[in-house]
């Protein structure tokens, strides 16, 4: 059995939350669509990594825990809500 697109969001958050842009990048397709509220939709792994560095960094800010409140998918299209301290 494959990875659903759901567990693939799951371990993507994950890499976010433990700083590792590298394995980040490797569960984002070319032709992704990434929407972080409140700022614009995005396309392209390279861009989602690139604007998600400097959360990871410490830049902006650093996301030392990530709880996914509610995650929901249907086919290509996944959503979540979650909470990053």
């Amino acid at each position: 059995m494959g990875t659903t697109n759901l567990e693939i969001v799951r371990l993507f958050c994950a890499a976010l939350a433990d700083g590792d842009i590298s394995k980040m990048g490797k569960y984002l397709s070319e032709d992704v669509l990434y929407h972080n509220l409140p700022w614009e939709p995005m396309t392209g792994a390279e861009n989602v990594c690139s604007f998600l560095q400097p959360f990871v960094d410490g830049t902006h800010s650093s996301v030392a825990k990530m709880v996914i409140h509610h995650q929901v998918g249907d086919g290509d299209i996944v959503m979540n809500t979650r909470s990053e301290t």
